[in-house]
């Protein structure tokens, strides 16, 4: 059986979310990247772990950094202008939800609704976590995902 995991991610933005991405990547694109990665990196990762975990955010820094400046930017584009609520109602297999508590951009509410807007999905909300959850929660994602996973083989 075909499955479907949407992780991080949120549907049902307003008109002004959207401008909110589109002002990141208008100071990414006049002040450049690593600027703005500070502002991104607190938005990503809790306070606990960005300082028990410096490696793992110099890594990420890093990574985005050594990313060419058009992908980074286009990611961003992308994410600004995308809407998947429109088509979610044709999703023709289970759905596994899953988001984070403290994350404002990809909130609980909004995966609330993008799980009630598929005919067949679970909403799973991991505790004390922002955005990069497979980063900084893989602990917490690997049980619920395997339970899905395995109920419906």
């Amino acid at each position: 059986m075909k499955t479907l995991g949407l992780l991080s991610t949120a549907g049902g933005h307003s008109p002004e979310d959207s401008v909110k991405v589109k002002g990141v990547v208008q100071t990414m694109r006049a002040k450049g990247v690593k600027p703005v990665l500070r502002t991104l990196i607190e938005r990503c990762y809790s306070d606990a772990f960005i300082s028990r975990r410096p490696e793992a955010i110099q890594a990420r820094i890093r990574q985005v950094i050594d990313t060419p400046t058009d992908v980074v930017l286009s990611v961003f584009d992308i994410h600004a202008d995308t809407e998947m609520l429109p088509w979610l109602g044709q999703v023709p297999c289970p759905c596994l939800v899953m988001t984070r508590e403290h994350d404002a951009r990809c909130s609980p509410r909004l995966n609330e609704f993008i799980a009630k807007t598929l005919p067949d999905a679970e909403l799973v909300i991991l505790d004390n976590l922002k955005r990069s959850i497979l980063i900084e929660g893989p602990d917490q994602v690997i049980p619920p995902m395997r339970d899905f996973l395995i109920r419906h083989r």
